[in-house]
């Protein structure tokens, strides 16, 4: 593939992640209405790099690479592409927008021999693999590929995506709302309500998941419920008793 036309497109992607995921937290939450679960993301200059599968030859870092896409300063001569590079930049500008287009998400099922990645989110068409860093989950690999393919069964549905900067505390723009998913009807985890500032999500959607009962209370409602039982058992007898004696 020629590195010359291979340029241009990574030109064309680089604006794209900046302007859509560069120096941003994704935070997907996925799962059914009753049971959801959620990962955070995050998209950092030196990602971008990973995503388009060149591989560099002149030692330059992969932020400085980014930077220098940003102001078309790169040389063909800079890296080394292979037949994995035209599918990548095939569906880059796809993954630019998954804070909107994402639809499910699911474990990497490792059927891939030259492929590492943890968790994969993306649709039927493309898709982003991420693997663990810290507190987030960082992008290191595109996939022209059905999502259900390369993924353990069974996936798990997208239900809703929030955006903010990194620097930024909350998450106040909510990018996704899956279909047939009401607002009033989404239950979402604590963990994800306390990270959210959302002016537009209804008070509804951040209810928060009420805490498990605890043990304790259960073994005293049960022994209520147990001398509750007895005392009407025991009224019962007597009632019957004093009957008998008449």
């Amino acid at each position: 593939m020629d590195n010359k036309f291979v340029l241009n497109a990574i030109y064309k992607n680089a604006i794209q992640y900046h302007n859509n995921l560069e120096g941003k937290n994704i935070l997907f939450v996925f799962g059914s209405r009753e049971n959801t679960n959620f990962i955070e993301t995050s998209f950092l200059k030196k990602h971008f790099l990973h995503l388009t599968g060149v591989k560099l030859t002149n030692g330059m870092s992969a932020t400085l690479f980014y930077k220098r896409c940003l102001s078309n300063q790169i040389s063909p001569n800079d890296f080394q592409t292979d037949f994995k590079v035209k599918l990548k930049l095939d569906v880059l500008p796809q993954v630019m927008k998954i804070y909107k287009n994402a639809k499910m998400c699911g474990d990497f099922d490792g059927n891939r021999l030259k492929l590492h990645t943890d968790k994969i989110i993306g649709n039927v068409t493309a898709s982003i693999g991420f693997v663990k860093d810290g507190n987030y989950y960082v992008p290191n690999t595109v996939l022209e590929e059905d999502i259900r393919k390369v993924t353990i069964h069974p996936q798990q549905r997208i239900l809703a995506i929030f955006r903010k900067p990194v620097k930024q505390k909350t998450y106040t723009e909510l990018c996704y709302l899956a279909n047939n998913i009401p607002k009033e009807a989404l239950i979402l985890p604590n963990e994800v309500t306390v990270k959210l500032d959302v002016p537009d999500l209804g008070e509804a959607t951040l209810y928060q998941e009420p805490e498990s009962q605890k043990l304790s209370d259960m073994i005293d409602q049960a022994k209520k419920q147990a001398q509750q039982y007895n005392a009407e058992q025991e009224k019962g007898h007597t009632r019957n008793h004093s009957e008998l004696e008449r």
